[in-house]
C-alpha cells in the first residue's frame, strides 16, 4: 500500500530566532511536484512513514518539524510557539528552498495550519489535500476533551482518563470541571509545567492514553513510559496553544474560506473519525465550491488505518 522507503535528497536545519532551529528535509524527485508535508499534534513530529505516501518519482516532498517539535532543536519549546509563528515559519522554508508554489499535505493539527497558511499565503498555494480536518474550534475541543463529546462513545476510557486527572491534583489545588474543556486542559498544563517528574510524566501519559483510545477502528497499544519523552511533548504543546494562541481564540478566521475558494482542494476523512468528527469535514467541502470530500468508510482518524491510508495514497497518485 504504501511507497518504499526513501532517504532524503537533503536535509538541514532552518534558524528561526529565539533559540529556535527546525529541522526539514527533502525527498522523492527534486524536479517533481512541490509538497510540503504538515504533521498533525500540535507536538508531534514527522517520522519516516511520513514520506510513504508520495510517489518519489512525481512528487518533491517538503517535511519539516515545527519548532518545539521532533528534531528541531531548541532552548524552550513554547517560546514563541504560536500559530502565527508556525505560518511564518513555512514561509521561512519556502523561501530557502526556493519554490514558487507549492501544494499542502495536512492531517489533523496539520490543516489547522494548512488552512492559516492559505489565509495568508494563497499565492502560494497551488492546491491542498487535507485529512482529519480539525480546525481548532472551542466545540471541536469541547468534543475531545469535555463531556458529552467522545467521551459517550468511549465511556470506559473517559472514565479512567476522568479517574486519572483527578488523582494529578493535589487537595486544594485545583477542582476539575469535567464539563469544560479548559478545565481539563489547565489541570494537565499544571502539572506539565510542575517540578513533581512523576506528576509531568502522570499527565503525559493519561494525556497520550486518551487521545490513543480514540485513534483508529483497530484499536493502537496502550502507551508505556517508554512514550513518556513524546506524550510529554504533545500533552505541553497542545494544551498551550488551545488554551492561550491569539489566531486560535479568534473563531471568525475559520468561518470564511474566500481565500481557497479557486483552489482545487481534497479532503479524505475517515468515516468513523472521532478525534476530528466527519461534520467539520463536511462543512469545509461545503464552503469550498473547488473541493472534493473523499469517506473513508471504514477508517478513523490514524492515518495508518488501512483504508484512510490506501484513500490518501490513491488521492495522491490522482494529483
Amino acid at each position: 500500500m504504501f511507497y518504499p522507503s526513501i532517504a532524503p535528497l537533503q536535509a538541514g536545519f532552518l534558524p528561526l530566532g529565539e533559540g529556535h532551529e527546525m529541522y526539514w528535509e527533502e525527498c522523492g524527485n527534486a524536479k517533481g511536484l512541490p509538497i510540503l508535508f504538515l504533521h498533525g499534534g500540535p507536538g508531534a513530529g514527522c517520522s519516516e512513514m511520513s514520506r510513504r505516501f508520495f510517489n518519489p518519482q512525481k512528487f518533491r516532498v517538503i517535511l519539516f518539524d515545527q519548532r518545539g517539535c521532533g528534531r528541531s532543536k531548541c532552548a524552550d519549546p513554547l517560546l514563541g510557539l504560536t500559530l502565527e509563528n508556525l505560518v511564518r515559519d513555512i514561509e521561512a522554508l519556502r523561501i530557502k528552498l526556493g519554490i514558487e508554489k507549492w501544494t499542502l499535505f495536512g492531517g489533523s493539527w496539520g490543516t489547522t495550519l494548512a488552512l492559516a497558511y492559505a489565509s495568508l499565503h494563497a499565492h502560494r498555494v497551488q492546491g491542498l489535500i487535507l485529512r482529519g480536518v480539525f480546525t481548532s474550534t472551542k466545540a471541536e475541543l469541547a468534543w475531545l476533551y469535555q463531556e458529552g463529546g467522545a467521551a459517550r462513545v468511549f465511556p470506559k476510557e473517559w472514565q479512567e482518563f476522568k479517574a486519572n486527572t483527578s488523582k494529578l491534583s493535589d487537595p486544594g489545588a485545583i477542582v476539575v470541571d469535567f464539563s469544560d474543556w479548559r478545565s481539563v486542559l489547565k489541570a494537565h498544563l499544571l502539572h506539565l509545567h510542575g517540578k513533581s517528574d512523576a506528576k509531568r510524566d502522570a499527565a503525559s501519559l493519561n494525556w497520550a492514553q486518551w487521545e490513543q483510545s480514540v485513534m483508529s477502528v483497530a484499536g493502537l497499544p496502550r502507551v508505556t513510559q517508554s512514550d513518556v519523552d513524546r506524550s510529554f511533548n504533545m500533552a505541553l504543546i497542545s494544551c498551550h496553544m488551545f488554551l492561550s494562541d491569539p489566531w486560535l481564540s479568534d473563531e471568525s478566521r475559520w468561518s470564511q474560506f474566500e481565500y481557497l475558494t479557486d483552489k482545487p482542494c481534497h479532503i479524505v476523512q475517515g468515516q468513523f473519525d472521532l478525534v476530528t468528527p466527519m461534520h467539520t469535514a463536511y462543512a469545509l467541502h461545503q464552503s469550498l465550491p473547488k473541493s472534493q470530500l473523499t469517506v473513508a468508510r471504514e477508517a478513523g482518524h490514524a492515518s495508518g488505518d488501512a483504508a484512510l491510508a490506501q484513500a490518501l495514497i490513491k488521492t495522491l497518485d490522482e494529483w
